[in-house]
């Protein structure tokens, strides 16, 4: 499961953006004691998939260590509607709030780069928000997140948020891909959906709840936000 690589790809965009300014249907909710009974890794899989894909709304949390680096995200995201939480990168936390194409970012680097708009909110354009629908967008965060890099094998499920799952282990431990390999655990009860995403190449892991639950973005007010032109040019001096 590819959750390492996109969060540290993640985690390039918001110093890139500190450095320089600018820049319900069938889900697998069979009643069997095990609705995976007699199915592949893969099938399993693209059960999860769907469920996600059908879902409209998910609260994604957790953190990834690897070697000297850290990286933290707490992200309630619906689909076509907007998305707000936290994103932290070594003991910096950034606010974050998308609302259709408009993009409102609030303390982290940015902040340290422009301490002058330190309690604002920085609104950036849909050009320059692209680097964020890794996390903003429920398509994009299942398109990569759920994409393995070796082969998969099921294994032992385990309790997550009260519910009993399957595993998925991504055995990408091959051709030296082992910041990608870990073990995603998908629920047996209701929807298949993925709960969880433990690596087993670095410490950490990412957890998925309160599915199609109403998430309630608000843009900040007019008074508290500034463009990113503001900041390009506070930056330069």
């Amino acid at each position: 499961m590819r959750h390492v690589r996109v969060l540290t790809t993640l985690a390039g965009v918001v110093l890139a953006l500190s450095a320089c300014g600018s820049g319900d249907g069938d889900s697998g909710s069979d009643t069997k004691a095990d609705p995976f009974e007699g199915l592949t890794a893969q099938q399993i899989l693209d059960k999860a998939t769907k469920a996600a894909g059908d879902a409209k709304s998910v609260h994604m949390k957790g953190e990834i260590k690897e070697d000297e680096s850290k990286f933290g995200i707490d992200m309630a995201i619906e689909e076509g509607k907007g998305a707000y939480g936290t994103i932290s990168l070594e003991g910096q936390k950034m606010e974050l709030r998308q609302i259709g194409k408009s993009l409102y970012l609030k303390g982290g680097p940015i902040a340290e780069a422009a301490p002058d708009f330190k309690d604002k909110w920085i609104k950036s354009d849909d050009t320059e928000s692209q680097g964020f629908n890794d996390i903003t967008s429920m398509d994009k965060v299942f398109d990569d997140m759920l994409k393995p890099e070796g082969k998969l094998e099921i294994v032992a499920g385990k309790e997550v948020d009260g519910k009993q799952t399957v595993g998925l282990k991504d055995a990408a431990a091959t051709e030296g891909k082992t910041d990608d390999k870990g073990i995603l655990y998908i629920s047996k009860e209701g929807p298949a959906y993925p709960l969880l995403i433990e690596s087993t190449g670095a410490a950490g892991g990412l957890q998925f709840v309160e599915w199609n639950e109403s998430v309630d973005v608000k843009a900040p007010a007019k008074g508290d936000t500034v463009t990113q032109k503001e900041v390009d040019a506070a930056i330069k001096g």
